[in-house]
C-alpha cells in the first residue's frame, strides 16, 4: 500500500521556483517572530524542519513500481532540474560545510582542485553523458553489458561502482548523522539512524524517481542556505564571521577532509599536485552517481544541457566559497561541543537554520544519490542478471527496495563498529572511479573494434594498478614511487588501463591481420 500517491505528472521548474520564495517568505516571518521575542530555539528548528518535511513528502509522492522509473525516473527529467540534482550529488555535505575552510587551509593550491572538480564535470557532460544516454542503458554497469554483450564486463563493472561509492555513502550518512545529532542532542549512532530512517522515506518507494525530484528541492535549498549568509554578512560588512562557525565551532573540515590532504597542498612539488588534480579531474567525471544522471535525461541533447546547468550551479557555490574563504578566522582545535546556542555564528536565528537544513540537504543529496545508484546496480546489474535472469519487473523494483534497505543497515552497523577509517576510503574512490572506467569509457567512444575482452583486460589491469598501489602504500610499507600520494593512485591505474586496453587489441588485430593473410586450405584430393 502507497503512502501517498504515485503522482504520475513530473513536477515543473515553477513549483522549484514556488519553492525557493517559500524558503524566503519562511524564513522572513520567521525573522519577524524573532523580534517578537519568540524563543531562537524553535524558530531555528521550524526553519529546519519546514523543508525537510517537503523532502519527505517528496519520496513518499513519488513511488513507483517500474523498473524503468525506480532505476532512471521515466527518463523525462527536465534538463534545468537534472542540473540541480547534478550540482547537489557533487557538493555534497564535506564541500557544503568544509570548502571554505579548506580553502583558506590550502592557499592557492586550492583552486586546483576546484578546476578538477569542475573539468571532470565538464568531461562527464560532454563527453561521456550523451552518449552513455543514446546506449538506453538503466545503469553505469549495464552500459558496459550492453556496449560488449559480455555479463562478466558487467559484473566486473558493478563490482567497481559499489568499490567507488559505498565509502561516499558511509561518509555522507556520518556527516548527516553528526548534524542531526547535534541539533537534536542525541549520540552519533543515534543521529546516524535518524538519518538512515530519512533516507528510507525519500528514495525507498520511487527509487531514481523520487531521488530526482527530492534532490533538486535539495539545490535549492542548500543554493539559499549558502548564497543568503553571504548576502547577509556583506551587507552589513562583517568580515570576521566564519560561514563554518554557521554550522559548527568544531573544525568540522579538519575533521572530514582526509587527513593526508590537511595542510599538504601548498608543500607539493608540481608534479605530485598535478597527479593529485589529474586524479580529482578524471575520477569527477567518472563517479557513477554523476554519469548516471545522464540516464535519466530525455535525450542525449538534454542530457548534455543538464550538465551544463549543473556546471552553472558548482561554478556559483564555487564563486560564493571564494568569498567565504577570505572571511574565515581558521579555528581547527576548538572543543566546545556543537549545540543551537553556540552555532549561530553571527547571523540571525532564522539565517542560522536555513544554513543547517542546507548542510543537511547538501548531505542527505549525496547520501541518497549514491544509495539510489547502489540499489538499482545490485538488483538490476547483479541480481536480475547474474542471479536470476528470468526475473520479472515487479521483482527487481522489490529487489531494488531490499539492496537499498540492506544497504541503509550496514551503514548502521557501520556507525556502531567503525571498523575502518572512512575518510582515506573516500578519497580513493575518486582513483578508482577513474581507474576502472575512464580507458574503457574514453576507447569505447573514440575507437572502433574494442572488443570485450580487451575492455575487460583495461578495467582489470586499472582496478589492479590503482588499488595495488593504494593498498601497498597504504597497507604493506610500500614507499611512495616518484613522491605520488596513494590518494592520486589513478596516476598508475588510468595508464595501466589503457595500455592492457590497446595491448589486447593490437594482439587481436594483429592475429586477425596474421589470418587474413594465410593462403586458403585447399581440398584434399581424392584418390
Amino acid at each position: 500500500m502507497k503512502i501517498i500517491g504515485p503522482v504520475e505528472q513530473a513536477p515543473s521548474n515553477r513549483r522549484y521556483v514556488a519553492f525557493a520564495a517559500g524558503l524566503v517568505a519562511l524564513m522572513t516571518v520567521l525573522a519577524a517572530l524573532d523580534r517578537l521575542g519568540v524563543p531562537e530555539t524553535l524558530i531555528r528548528f521550524v526553519m529546519f524542519a519546514s523543508p525537510l518535511v517537503a523532502f519527505i513528502f517528496v519520496g513518499l509522492a513519488y513511488g513507483t513500481v517500474s523498473p524503468n522509473g525506480y532505476l532512471v525516473g521515466d527518463r523525462n527529467v527536465p534538463a534545468g532540474l537534472n542540473g540541480l540534482a547534478i550540482g547537489a550529488s557533487i557538493i555534497g555535505g564535506s564541500l557544503f560545510i568544509g570548502l571554505a575552510d579548506a580553502l583558506r587551509l590550502w592557499g592557492a593550491e586550492g583552486y586546483f582542485i576546484l578546476a578538477a572538480l569542475t573539468g571532470g564535470l565538464y568531461l562527464a557532460g560532454f563527453v561521456f553523458a550523451p552518449y552513455l544516454r543514446r546506449t538506453q542503458a538503466l545503469t553505469l554497469p549495464d552500459f558496459f553489458g550492453r556496449k560488449y554483450n559480455s555479463s562478466t564486463l558487467r559484473l566486473l563493472g558493478a563490482l567497481v561502482l559499489v568499490g567507488a561509492l559505498l565509502p561516499l555513502f558511509l561518509a555522507e550518512v556520518e556527516i548527516a548523522g553528526w548534524l542531526f545529532g547535534a541539533l537534536f542532542g542525541l549520540s552519533r549512532q543515534a543521529g546516524v539512524f535518524s538519518v538512515l530512517a530519512i533516507l528510507l522515506l525519500t528514495v525507498l518507494l520511487g527509487g531514481m524517481r523520487s531521488l530526482t525530484w527530492g534532490q533538486a528541492a535539495q539545490a535549492v535549498t542548500l543554493a539559499a542556505a549558502f548564497a543568503l549568509p553571504a548576502f547577509y554578512l556583506w551587507l552589513n560588512g562583517d568580515e570576521g564571521s566564519s560561514f563554518a562557525a554557521s554550522v559548527s565551532d568544531a573544525g568540522i573540515a579538519a575533521r572530514y577532509l582526509p587527513a593526508a590532504f590537511q595542510g599538504m597542498l601548498s608543500s607539493l612539488s608540481f608534479v605530485e599536485l598535478g597527479t593529485l588534480t589529474a586524479s580529482i579531474l578524471l575520477g569527477t567525471a567518472c563517479l557513477p552517481h554523476i554519469l548516471t544522471r545522464s540516464l535519466v535525461a530525455a535525450s542525449p541533447g538534454v542530457a548534455r544541457r543538464s550538465f551544463a546547468w549543473g556546471l552553472a550551479f558548482l561554478a556559483a557555490f564555487f564563486a560564493v566559497a571564494i568569498v567565504y574563504s577570505r572571511q574565515i578566522q581558521w579555528q581547527p582545535t576548538a572543543e566546545e561541543p556543537l549545540l543551537w546556542g553556540n552555532a549561530v555564528g553571527g547571523i540571525p536565528p532564522a539565517l542560522s537554520g536555513l544554513v543547517w537544513i542546507g548542510a543537511f540537504a547538501a548531505t542527505l543529496s549525496t547520501a541518497a544519490g549514491t544509495l539510489v545508484i547502489l540499489g538499482g546496480t545490485l538488483a538490476h546489474d547483479v541480481y536480475s542478471h547474474a542471479i536470476d535472469r528470468m526475473t520479472p519487473a515487479s521483482r527487481k523494483v522489490f529487489a531494488a527496495r531490499l539492496a537499498v534497505v540492506g544497504l541503509c543497515l550496514f551503514a548502521g552497523w557501520f556507525a556502531l563498529k567503525r571498523p575502518v577509517e572512512l575518510a582515506t576510503l573516500v578519497a580513493m574512490s575518486f582513483s578508482l572511479a577513474a581507474s576502472g572506467y575512464f580507458p574503457v569509457l574514453v576507447l569505447s567512444i573514440w575507437t572502433r573494434g574494442i572488443s570485450w575482452t580487451a575492455a575487460l583486460a583495461g578495467m582489470v589491469a586499472g582496478i589492479a594498478g590503482s588499488g595495488g598501489y593504494f593498498a601497498g602504500v597504504e597497507y604493506l610499507g610500500m614507499d611512495e614511487l616518484l613522491g605520488v600520494s596513494p590518494l592520486a593512485s589513478a596516476a598508475f591505474g588510468v595508464p595501466a588501463g589503457f595500455l592492457a586496453s590497446l595491448f589486447f587489441h593490437a594482439g587481436e588485430w594483429a592475429h586477425r591481420f596474421s589470418i587474413r593473410g594465410r593462403p586458403p586450405k585447399t581440398a584434399a584430393k581424392s584418390i
